[in-house]
């Protein structure tokens, strides 16, 4: 049965998850942990009409253990976490680095379950979720290095 949410497209055109050499999509990305973890197979009622997350609705998806996420929610976890880090990184002065990230998160972060920052946490949690954002991030920290390095030499 195709669920309408996967038939809406993912806006992560902009994010790498595989490496410089190999560029992976957040699709393909998922599509090749399937064959190492075994994502949540069962009904989703939670999802609903719900085509991404947000800060209001995150925890529909994230439960405590972090268990019952399928192929589709964990795509839009890993969505809503690098959203959580593209407004981080919008309040940075450049050049964005993976530390400068980190301390801007850990700034805004509360212990309050409506703090994107606490719910990127929350969600940090899950193996695959975790490894896809760290991936996304370095790739991006290493592309803005990369660019910063040319222009120096030029």
């Amino acid at each position: 049965m195709v669920n309408t949410v996967e038939a809406k497209t993912r806006d992560t055109k902009r994010w790498n998850f595989g490496t410089r050499v190999t560029p992976l999509a957040l699709e393909e990305f998922i599509a090749r942990k399937t064959e190492s973890f075994k994502f949540f197979e069962g009904s989703e009622p939670w999802v609903r009409d719900h085509d991404r997350v947000t800060w209001e609705n995150f925890f529909r998806f994230c439960t405590e253990e972090m268990d019952d996420l399928s192929i589709l929610t964990c795509g839009m976890v890993i969505e809503y976490c690098l959203s959580v880090i593209e407004q981080t990184a919008s309040k940075i002065k450049r050049p964005v680095t993976r530390a400068k990230i980190q301390d801007a998160l850990a700034a805004s972060y509360a212990e309050a379950y409506e703090n994107p920052v606490f719910q990127y946490r929350w969600a940090m949690r899950h193996p695959i979720v975790a490894e896809a954002v760290n991936t996304a991030v370095r790739n991006l920290c290493d592309d803005v290095a990369a660019r910063a390095g040319r222009r120096a030499n030029s």
